[in-house]
């Protein structure tokens, strides 16, 4: 099995999908040293967004330098 792709990867680590690729996919985590640094933080990120509780998030402004010919509201990029 060839080392696994995004889509796969989102099956895994949310469960979803046929039984019998997940069983697959697992098998090949546990083959592959690539793959399975990749899984884990993916599990990482997963859990700490889990963790994240909307209350304690506040937006980001960052300017940027305008570019000829824009208008306002592109200066401005919210993360």
């Amino acid at each position: 099995m060839n080392c696994l792709n995004e889509q796969q990867f989102m099956e895994l680590l949310y469960k979803e999908g046929d039984a019998l690729k997940l069983k697959e996919y697992k098998d090949h985590i546990f083959q592959c040293k690539k793959c399975m640094k990749e899984f884990i933080e993916l599990m990482e990120v997963r859990d700490y967004l889990k963790d994240i509780k909307e209350d304690n998030i506040s937006p980001v402004v960052i300017i940027t330098q305008p570019k000829t010919n824009t208008n306002f509201f592109n200066k401005f990029t919210l993360i």
